[in-house]
């Protein structure tokens, strides 16, 4: 699951932190020395409230510790203040101690249970600890007694794609949208949305109207060209690597994905000139060197793409998806064994793709090992291979 942090940063109830002093004890008075508020002593509220901005002033600045330590303080002088608790378990929640912030927003809820921004910040370390039903729930609460903040909006929206809810995010999202229409990252969010929905139209259009916003967004850009892909528009996927290469030459993975395009379109001998670029720029680049090894193997240079394979694996020894190309390179080659143990070895490393198994099949349905082919074949299909009940009617027949 993407982590929410980064983006809970940038929401902005980050006005709600603070820095710390306390009660009477020799720190806390040397504290207020240090601070110039020597004359405050004896008005705790007023204390308080200095170090509160205190904290605000620190969080602003990313130094949340400081500013924990500070608003601790704060505390000591004024325990009843839900601002302060507040302003604690944001803290908490960008120090990854969600569940101290947790515990203050319960404090904050036991004593006033419309508190819509308790709801929304609680919201969202549940998110953080992946329990986004109760994440939902919260951020539902919010909405319900304020829902005019679009960042709710947006975190429901989220958990609800996180979840396959795809319809329910990308309303959350429009609702969004519509309250501050010129987030690119939420275009960004709502077109992958879309995309998870095999709506490419609309995520084209989305994602397109992230980059007008944020035209130098490479994560941006690098979604657009998965969706030209996806909708197998592969020219206007070469284009715009074309224009991005033209702007960054020396940027190996534009090659790599260029190459990928290429493949798609099935022009093997265009990807293997761009993965040899990419590997050019970067020796040490394991994904190219499959993908090189990959096409060099479909075009029947067996050998040579055995070279590659094997260098992406002594570069990557745990990369599932090279021993499922050496695999191919050795059923190429007749060596079925070897092709049995690559992929046996693919399968254990990630057990849950399907086109692993049917990979598999294929090897053993050639070495005449029907009954294993057909489990591969049947455990393909299960997990969704498309191709795998044909090969299934071919057993039979």
């Amino acid at each position: 699951m993407r982590k929410f942090l980064p983006l809970f940063t940038s929401i902005l109830f980050l006005g709600l932190l603070v820095h710390s002093c306390g009660t009477q004890s020799m720190h806390q008075q040397a504290a207020m020395e240090k601070l110039g508020i020597s004359s405050l002593r004896g008005n705790e509220t007023k204390i308080a409230d200095f170090l509160y901005e205190r904290c605000n002033h620190l969080s602003s600045e990313g130094q949340y510790d400081s500013a924990l330590v500070v608003l601790n303080e704060a505390i000591d002088l004024a325990s009843d203040n839900n601002e302060y608790y507040l302003t604690r378990s944001t803290l908490y929640i960008m120090l990854s101690r969600f569940d101290e912030g947790i515990r203050d927003l319960n404090l904050v809820l036991e004593s006033n249970p419309e508190n819509h921004r308790a709801h929304f910040l609680r919201g969202v370390a549940y998110q953080e600890q992946e329990n986004l039903d109760e994440a939902i729930l919260d951020y539902t609460i919010s909405l319900g007694l304020n829902n005019s903040n679009p960042h709710v909006f947006a975190s429901r929206a989220f958990c609800y794609f996180e979840m396959n809810m795809f319809e329910a995010s990308i309303t959350d999202y429009t609702s969004a949208l519509a309250l501050m229409p010129d987030k690119a990252s939420w275009y960004y969010d709502r077109s992958r949305v879309y995309r998870a929905y095999n709506d490419y139209s609309n995520a084209l259009e989305d994602c397109s109207r992230a980059i007008s916003l944020d035209p130098n967004n490479m994560r941006y850009q690098s979604l657009r060209i998965d969706i030209y892909q996806d909708a197998e528009l592969f020219d206007d996927a070469i284009k715009e690597l074309d224009r991005l290469i033209q702007s960054n030459p020396d940027n190996p993975v534009l090659y790599l994905r260029r190459g990928f395009t290429y493949d798609l379109m099935g022009e093997q001998v265009n990807s293997v000139e761009d993965y040899t670029l990419a590997i050019g720029l970067d020796s040490t680049y394991a994904l190219a060197y499959n993908n090189r090894g990959y096409a060099l193997a479909q075009l029947g240079y067996f050998q040579g793409a055995l070279e590659d394979l094997n260098h992406c694996l002594t570069l990557e020894p745990d990369y599932a998806n090279g021993y499922d190309s050496r695999g191919f390179t050795y059923a190429g080659l007749g060596q079925y064994d070897q092709a049995i143990a690559d992929y046996t070895h693919a399968i254990e490393l990630e057990p849950d793709v399907a086109y692993y198994y049917y990979n598999r099949g294929i090897v053993y349905r050639d070495m005449q090992e029907i009954d294993l082919a057909r489990r591969d074949f049947e455990q393909a299909l299960e997990m969704g291979h498309a191709d795998a009940e044909e090969e299934l009617n071919n057993l039979a027949d």
